[in-house]
């Protein structure tokens, strides 16, 4: 996928049910403005498997490089996207922020 095709790429934290719902919700009110929104952290299967997980990374470490924006949740800081979308010059931006939603201190 090219930057030209407008693809943003959804990041947050999944450690938990309540977590894949922020984020499921986050993809929907994005997709719903007309956005097209990658959220790779979605369609990960659980595994054990170093070659699974080594061609996840790999899938969602190409999906990042050919997004035109990161867009981040709550608690996404730490994650390996935020600090790779710097590195690959992909700018990022929080759901709020991207949504118009008012960011209190």
């Amino acid at each position: 996928m090219s930057r030209a095709e407008r693809a943003w790429y959804l990041a947050g934290p999944v450690s938990g049910i309540e977590e894949r719902w922020a984020l499921s919700r986050a993809r929907d009110a994005l997709t719903s403005r007309g956005h097209t929104v990658l959220a790779p952290a979605l369609s990960h299967q659980e595994t054990d498997s170093v070659d699974d997980l080594t061609a996840s990374l790999g899938a969602d470490l190409d999906a990042l490089a050919a997004a035109t924006l990161l867009v981040t949740l709550p608690g996404s800081a730490g994650l390996w996207e935020t600090s790779t979308a710097v590195a690959l010059g992909v700018p990022s931006r929080t759901l709020a922020e991207v949504l118009g939603e008012r960011v209190s201190a």
